[in-house]
């Protein structure tokens, strides 16, 4: 495929399984399968979840995107930057399977980077800056907002290297 799989559907093509095949590999009923790929919602239980990553060899962020779970992972990267992070790390971690160490390195910096975005608009509300400097900021703000689950996996990893 040229592009990354973004479905259950993409996957499964990407590994050349009939959606058959894959249902009888992961121990659910065809008709089951077929329903979540077409719905584009997954039900499956923790088992089954974790035998469909294993078959398609999805990565966790691959697999909490395809069965509906990556939003999640934004709403509680938003709150840790947003507030006190450090009451996010144990969920963070949780949630990602990352060593909490490493999620508390990520979170610190990335709380730091948020404070950075925060002041440097106010200092130019204070200053009383145009509004075009103030959109500009605010674009900036929201584009590494966007970043934001790939900027955390960014950190933990270099937090992992350390």
């Amino acid at each position: 495929m040229a592009s990354h799989p973004r479905t259950l559907r993409d996957h499964r093509l990407a590994r050349q399984l009939t959606r058959e095949r894959l249902a009888h590999r992961i121990g659910i009923e065809p008709h089951a399968y077929a329903k979540a790929e077409t719905e584009n919602r997954w039900n499956g239980d923790e088992q089954q979840t974790r035998a469909l990553a294993a078959v398609l060899g999805m990565l966790p962020d691959d697999l909490r995107e395809v069965i509906g779970k990556g939003g999640e992972l934004i709403r509680l990267l938003k709150q840790a930057v947003d507030g006190r992070w450090k009451r996010h790390v144990t969920a963070v971690a949780d949630f990602t399977g990352a060593e909490e160490a490493h999620v508390q390195y990520a979170l610190r910096l990335l709380n730091q980077e948020y404070q950075q975005f925060t002041e440097h608009y106010v200092g130019h509300v204070v200053a009383r800056s145009g509004e075009v400097r103030l959109r500009e900021i605010a674009a900036e703000r929201a584009r590494w907002l966007r970043r934001l689950p790939e900027r955390f996996r960014e950190l933990v990893s270099r937090a992992e290297g350390r």
